[in-house]
């Protein structure tokens, strides 16, 4: 069913933005920042990097031992995937997502994410969404036509400094911090 799972991921990502941003990190001016900028933005990724699903793989758990033990290859994959590579957050998607069939009928979704994009209630809402989106393309009922994007917010600068540049260049960091 992988023509179905990449309908309901797409889907998915054509109703949340963010879905399709990367990081963009310019050279902080104050040199004693140098090794890690405060200038860091969100922009879109490329059209190609956002059509595209290579940061969307899948497994198939396969054995001939009558003495399988799924749960530990799976948390196997889960260890993986904590110490894999981090997601390319300059060039690629801020994130990734892993789909294992574990076999008689049970799925696993292993899904890593980048911290700036994904958090406690939102993080549950995005999952939640794509199980359900999942779902529906695995019965044949997704209508793309019913879904609408989600609007992102405002960025602090233009809520706060309607994106004057003055005022932002006068921002103050507090040296606690």
């Amino acid at each position: 069913h992988r023509d179905k799972l990449e309908r309901a991921i797409r889907a998915w990502k054509s109703i949340h933005p963010i879905l399709g941003a990367r990081i963009v990190t310019l050279p902080d001016s104050d040199p004693t920042h140098a090794s890690f900028s405060h200038q860091r933005y969100f922009a879109q990724a490329s059209a190609e990097k956002t059509a595209s699903l290579d940061n969307v793989q899948y497994a198939r758990f396969i054995t001939n031992s009558a003495h399988d033990n799924r749960k530990k290859m799976l948390d196997l994959l889960v260890e993986r995937e904590l110490n894999a590579e981090t997601v390319d957050s300059e060039n690629g998607l801020l994130w990734r997502l892993l789909l294992v069939d574990l076999g008689m009928g049970r799925y696993s979704v292993l899904l890593t994410v980048h911290h700036s994009i994904f958090d406690a209630k939102n993080g549950y809402n995005l999952v939640s969404q794509l199980v359900e989106l999942i779902n529906e393309s695995l019965e044949s009922r997704l209508d793309e036509m019913r879904l609408e994007p989600f609007e992102l917010s405002p960025s602090i600068e233009e809520k706060l400094f309607q994106n004057d540049r003055e005022k932002i260049a006068n921002v103050k960091l507090n040296e606690k911090f």
